[in-house]
């Protein structure tokens, strides 16, 4: 394997060295628990602090506390939306996260 290449934030693209093809994958990080990774007081709520802080180790590229690592997009972006719409969320296991942290109550 040469690699994986996260794309829209859960598609891994990998080519196989000893192949003349190419594969593409889903990536589904496993969640340990409800909580978002960015919530880091396990609160059901990512206020202004931790969504600028989840989003700036996306986009650095840096470790976070909690996985998945690297941290994806769609989870970055998550962070930010249930900020922007009003700091609550809920998980719902019916969905694949990011899509099963769904903003308010």
């Amino acid at each position: 394997w040469t690699g994986c290449n996260i794309v829209n934030g859960n598609t891994c693209n990998v080519t196989m060295s000893q192949s003349k093809f190419d594969i593409e994958a889903t990536f589904n990080p496993v969640v340990t628990n409800n909580y978002h990774p960015a919530d880091t007081d396990n609160g059901f709520r990512i206020n202004i602090s931790e969504a600028t802080k989840y989003g700036s180790y996306w986009k650095s590229g840096t470790a976070w506390s909690t996985p998945p690592n690297p941290i994806p997009i769609g989870y970055a972006t998550s962070a930010g939306s249930i900020w922007k719409n009003g700091e609550i969320y809920h998980y719902d296991s019916g969905f694949t996260c990011p899509q099963c942290w769904i903003a308010g109550a």
